[in-house]
């Protein structure tokens, strides 16, 4: 299953998640309101999603983003592995988290 869900805001979207199961494989915030609880809802979303087939739910993030890192760590996501990925050239860091328990 892939969906996409996003967070709008005076008729503007501010804010987007797209799954593809089990994976969180994209988030975005609009430049000028992270920090204001939107990733946080779109987070809530999809593991709320997930959750109702799976176990866990496992996401990328470019290494050098570590404040995307950090808000992932915040939510219980934990490393389990890391791996160049030639098309961009940059270290990526694959986390997971437990949806159940």
């Amino acid at each position: 299953m892939a969906s996409n869900d996003g967070a709008i805001r005076n008729d503007r979207v501010v804010g987007v998640v797209a799954l593809d199961d089990p994976v969180i494989d994209l988030i975005w915030v609009k430049d000028g309101l992270r920090g204001q609880g939107i990733g946080s809802s779109l987070m809530d979303h999809a593991e709320q999603t997930l959750g109702a087939d799976h176990d866990d739910a496992e996401l990328e993030c470019f290494s050098p983003n570590l404040a995307s890192l950090t808000f992932y760590r915040s939510r219980g996501y934990a490393e389990v592995r890391r791996y160049y990925e030639a098309a961009s050239g940059i270290d990526k860091v694959v986390l997971r988290k437990t949806l159940v328990g």
